[in-house]
């Protein structure tokens, strides 16, 4: 694979995501400069003002793929103009085990990322359609909402039987019973609308055994 000249002289960012902040480590004239942010929108525009102020115009972004807490900043970037690319973990570790590095911080684990992303060129990812950003979301609600009825089920089954709570706990679950079947309907009209996603679909559902919701959920994780 051929990597252009434009991508090779951008400066190098790597980024280690988790579910609240994530760190930053820029790579340049041989040194590292780190720094953390909130996974927030205030964060990551504190991160283009940090840039700013680093002078470094537009940079290659280089994060690992750990799906949902990543994709938002993964975005935000391609909609600054900057140049994003998602390793894989175990590309990561590998690179890490070749420079004979334990990274046991985060500052350590962003400013290795760098540093592949500095060597090895990792191609560009280009932002996903507005159409799978939709499922993704969509996905993600699903997930939470039957995440959150399952609680209450729970809840329900091991409690001593006090009515006014019984009652309480039933009418949550019905109301979050008829928000699943909402959100699932919503889903179906979106992959409906989209041929791209509902070929994709149709593929899914041609393998025996594979189920009405899990293609769904796998055209979710496609793209993440």
């Amino acid at each position: 694979m051929r990597t252009s000249v434009l991508t090779t002289n951008l400066r190098k960012i790597g980024i280690d995501i988790a579910k609240d902040k994530f760190d930053v480590a820029l790579l340049r004239e041989g040194k590292s400069k780190h720094k953390i942010f909130s996974n927030t929108l205030e964060g990551m525009e504190q991160l283009g003002e940090w840039l700013a102020k680093q002078t470094v115009g537009q940079v290659h972004a280089c994060l690992e793929a750990t799906g949902r807490y990543g994709s938002s900043v993964a975005q935000w970037l391609y909609e600054q103009g900057h140049t994003v690319s998602i390793v894989n973990p175990a590309c990561i570790k590998a690179f890490g085990q070749s420079k004979l590095s334990r990274n046991k911080t985060d500052k350590e684990y962003c400013q290795l990322i760098a540093q592949l992303a500095q060597q090895n060129q990792p191609p560009a990812r280009s932002p996903s359609p507005p159409e799978v950003q939709q499922l993704q979301a969509l996905i993600r609600q699903l997930e939470s909402v039957q995440s959150l009825r399952q609680t209450e089920v729970n809840r329900l089954n091991s409690l001593i039987k006090q009515d006014c709570v019984v009652q309480l706990l039933e009418q949550h679950i019905t109301f979050l019973d008829g928000l699943l079947e909402q959100i699932k309907q919503l889903i179906t009209v979106l992959i409906d609308t989209h041929e791209n996603l509902k070929h994709q679909q149709e593929l899914l559902l041609s393998i025996p055994g594979v189920g009405e919701l899990t293609p769904l959920v796998a055209n979710g994780a496609r793209y993440e």
